[in-house]
C-alpha cells in the first residue's frame, strides 16, 4: 500500500524519523564515525 502523496525520499525519510527517532537518526552518525574510524587507523598503520 503505497501513499501517492509522498513521492520523494527526503519526506519518507523526514516521516521514518518522525517515527523512530532514535536508531534511525543515530545510524548515519554511527557509520559515519565508524568510517571516519577505520580510515584513520589504516592510515596509522600504514605509516
Amino acid at each position: 500500500m503505497v501513499d501517492k502523496r509522498v513521492e520523494n525520499p527526503g519526506e519518507i525519510h523526514s516521516i521514518v524519523l518522525a517515527l523512530f527517532p532514535t536508531p534511525y537518526s543515530l545510524l548515519p552518525a554511527l557509520w559515519a564515525t565508524l568510517r571516519e574510524w577505520t580510515t584513520l587507523r589504516k592510515q596509522t598503520q600504514n605509516d
